[in-house]
């Protein structure tokens, strides 16, 4: 009910307020991907992708390859509850509060991907490796109009923004589920 609650407030805040805003909303079901690209010499880089099929090309080469074809066609979705608080922040009024509820958010939605969420492995040719874990989510999601504000949200999220093309938050996830069959992420 909490969640129905929640979109009811989004989808009314924009139909009432006559305002310019540089975010949209969309919904429905998608593969919701995470990335863990491990250099056994520097930190580990994270990265989130969402896509609409159950399969994706990636190119191999080096990281900054692999994160330019996943963002080719797919959207960026941050690790950070730093990057919740600046959507909340965006779209109602900024509050100090906002950081303990955007942390929150973030912990949750962790929490429930990790508990469902399939694992697998990627070899570059670099020798490094991109590890993944993917699941099914059901959500409602913000896309952003301005990438500007956005690039670098964090050391941990250390790739070229430039290759991002879209930026989206699940702000409201209904479920995550299992993926039945997996998901193919197959080399260029």
């Amino acid at each position: 009910m909490r969640k129905l609650l929640v979109v009811f407030f989004v989808f009314l805040q924009n139909l009432v307020l006559a305002q310019n805003k540089d975010y949209s909303f969309f919904c429905g079901e998608y593969t919701f991907i995470s990335f863990a690209y491990v250099d056994p010499n520097d930190w580990p880089v994270f990265f989130n992708t969402i896509v609409k099929s159950d399969s994706i090309n990636v190119d191999t080469t080096d990281l900054n390859s692999f994160t330019k074809s996943v963002y080719s066609d797919n959207p960026f979705i941050s690790n950070t509850e730093f990057t919740y608080k600046r959507a909340i922040d965006i779209m109602y009024e900024k509050k100090i509060e906002n950081y303990d509820f955007c942390h929150k958010l973030s912990n949750r939605f962790a929490e429930e991907f990790d508990n469902v969420a399939q694992k697998g492995k990627i070899k570059l040719a670099t020798g490094n490796t991109v590890c993944y874990k993917f699941a099914s989510i059901n959500a409602l999601f913000i896309e952003f109009d301005d990438l500007s504000a956005w690039g670098g949200f964090s050391s941990i999220e250390d790739i070229d923004f430039n290759n991002v093309k879209r930026i989206v938050l699940p702000i409201s996830v209904a479920e995550f589920t299992k993926k039945e069959k997996g998901i193919c992420i197959t080399a260029n």
